[in-house]
C-alpha cells in the first residue's frame, strides 16, 4: 500500500484501520533543499568596478602565465595571522590567493 502525499501537505489516508506495510512517497523540488556541489558547479563572473582600487602589480597567473594582476589585501584570518593577498589575471581573469 502507497501512502502519497499531496502538494498542499495533505494526506490521502488509506481505507484501512492499520498502518502496517505502508510506504510513504514523497517528492520535492531540488531548488527546496540547495547541496554546495550543486553550487560549485554555477558560473561566477567578477565584475571590477573602478571603485574598487585594485592595484594592477606584476605576478605570473597560473592559468595562462601573463605577467599582469589585479591586487587586493585582506584581512580573512584572526587578526595574529598575516594577510591574504587575492589576485586576479588581466588577461584571464583567474583569481588565487596568497596568504603573508
Amino acid at each position: 500500500m502507497r501512502l502519497l502525499a499531496s502538494s498542499a501537505g495533505t494526506l490521502n489516508p488509506p481505507a484501512v484501520s492499520t498502518y502496517e506495510n505502508i510506504t510513504i512517497v514523497t517528492h520535492s523540488h531540488p531548488d527546496a533543499f540547495p547541496s554546495a556541489l550543486r553550487q560549485k558547479g554555477k558560473t561566477q563572473t567578477k565584475v571590477h568596478n573602478s571603485e574598487d582600487a585594485l592595484l594592477k602589480v606584476t605576478e605570473k597567473c597560473p592559468s595562462c602565465g601573463h605577467m599582469e594582476a589585479y591586487s587586493k589585501e585582506m584581512q580573512l584570518r584572526s587578526a595574529d595571522e598575516g594577510s591574504t593577498i587575492l589576485y586576479t589575471c588581466v588577461k584571464c581573469r583567474h583569481g588565487w590567493r596568497v596568504n603573508n
